[in-house]
């Protein structure tokens, strides 16, 4: 994490996983392999200006469950998404970092930063995130070394991570950089997985972080709202 275009702070999520992978799914938006039910036509330029801009995709969910280091998925059971090619990856890295952070910003999660992944587990308690990778490629771990998932993300991609899943940067190519956003009215905070007294604290916090109204990519509809509605 990092303030916005000023202190570009490293961004890696690890989460430990128990995955489970929704079946594909063959909508346009972020990564989704989802059993997204919505209408796409539905979504209207108003709603979301991220339509015009989006590729037929397909979206992941993971769930990642605690493996004693990481709270993981396993305190609200709310999965992680990975949305591939959620954006058109055309023009310069900076048009595409732009569109990505007017497409959250629209939906309301306000971008915070542009960076990287940071090359070690982390996670945050006290937010949601989501990261619209704009240039590069980077394998990610999600979940931790012990039960944790490495996907593959590029520009275009985006993840959404719930509160509680550590991320992190195994192998980055490209001068990886994304676009962090969290929901309008959260702030984030760093767990390292450093010991039980940060872990109880962090699974109290992650008990308060609700669930969006809207996919950052979406608006209305999308994956996220499929997927976290359930829960």
């Amino acid at each position: 994490m990092c303030m916005r275009y000023s202190l570009h702070v490293m961004i890696t999520r690890t989460l430990t996983v128990t995955t489970t992978s929704a079946p594909r799914h063959s909508w346009c938006g972020p990564h989704i392999r989802s059993n997204f039910s919505g209408d796409l036509a539905g979504i209207t330029s108003s709603e979301n200006r991220a339509s015009r801009v989006m590729a037929i995709c397909d979206a992941a969910a993971h769930t990642v469950q605690d493996d004693g280091q990481f709270p993981n998925c396993s305190v609200q059971n709310l999965p992680v998404l990975i949305y591939k090619s959620a954006f058109a990856a055309s023009g310069s890295p900076s048009e595409l970092a732009n569109k990505i952070e007017e497409t959250f910003d629209n939906n309301g999660f306000p971008p915070q930063w542009r960076f990287g992944l940071y090359e070690y587990p982390h996670y945050h308690s006290t937010s949601h995130e989501i990261l619209g990778v704009f240039r590069g490629s980077a394998r990610v771990r999600l979940g931790g070394s012990k039960k944790g998932i490495e996907e593959e993300v590029r520009a275009g991609d985006v993840m959404v991570i719930p509160a509680g899943v550590a991320h992190e940067s195994v192998q980055s190519k490209g001068g990886f950089e994304m676009v962090g956003a969290y929901p309008a009215g959260y702030s984030w905070d760093m767990n390292y997985g450093k010991g039980q007294e940060e872990k109880q604290k962090a699974e109290a916090n992650i008990k308060k972080v609700g669930v969006p109204t809207k996919d950052p990519v979406y608006g209305s509809k999308g994956p996220l709202l499929e997927h976290w509605e359930k829960q």
